[in-house]
């Protein structure tokens, strides 16, 4: 209980148990990401979803200032995000 590292751990051997189960990578990237390691999360995403998208090299790429980044007038205008 209470243990990121341990159930890392778990998930990590269950990606080399169950290849073609998608759920402990998903559960995988939750952990890395309620840990903080917001850099391993993605790249573990990127695995799940096969994508090695510019987008994704340039959030691993770019300073932490950068991804809080505000959000544009016309995202607020189109109602796209939620505040």
């Amino acid at each position: 209980m209470n243990d990121l590292d341990g159930a890392i751990r778990a998930c990590e051997q269950g990606l080399e148990k169950l290849a073609n189960n998608p759920a402990p990578l998903m559960a995988v990237i939750n952990l890395y990401a309620a840990k903080g390691e917001y850099n391993i999360a993605i790249t573990k995403c990127m695995q799940l979803y096969g994508a090695q998208s510019a987008l994704l090299q340039l959030v691993l790429t770019e300073p932490k200032s950068h991804l809080g980044s505000s959000i544009s007038p016309e995202m607020e205008e189109e109602g796209s995000i939620a505040r």
